[in-house]
């Protein structure tokens, strides 16, 4: 249906300005010396954050798919696991290593982190720096399969 596909598309829409909005916020927070300016601002980014979750519930409530990931997705898993790590690799990186925790962190049921059995990771692909590369995404990072390609 085009009209829900057009409103998902605002919703994301306002999402992103939400959240572009909130960093301006925080920033002049950061960077103001007057206190009470200081405290304005953080309490503009406050508000923003509310609007960010507002958003959020509804497009949850209008993409099966969203909440689907939300929920249940391997990103999902490893962000309540705290197997994100800061040595990611970056752009034009080689992966980590296979002795790194998030080389061996693998998505676990939807039983607790602390009763989850390890298990093998994902494979995830590999390729040469250059233009034929995936773009990297949250799942990638974590060796969670393409939902899609683009």
């Amino acid at each position: 249906m085009p009209a829900e596909r057009e409103t998902l598309a605002r919703l994301r829409d306002v999402l992103a300005r939400e959240l572009e909005t909130i960093s301006i916020y925080e920033r002049h927070s950061a960077e103001e010396p007057d206190p009470e300016m200081k405290a304005l601002f953080q309490h503009l980014a406050d508000e923003e954050k509310e609007h960010v979750t507002e958003v959020y519930e509804a497009l949850l409530l209008r993409d099966a798919a969203q909440k689907e990931w939300a929920t249940t997705g391997a990103h999902a898993q490893a962000l309540r696991e705290n197997r994100f790590v800061a040595s990611a690799p970056k752009v034009g990186e080689a992966p980590a290593s296979a002795s790194t925790p998030a080389a061996n962190a693998a998505p676990a049921a939807s039983t607790p982190a602390a009763n989850a059995a390890p298990a093998a990771p994902a494979p995830s692909p590999t390729r040469a720096a250059g233009a034929d590369r995936p773009a990297l995404t949250v799942g990638s990072l974590i060796g969670a399969p393409a939902l899609h390609s683009r």
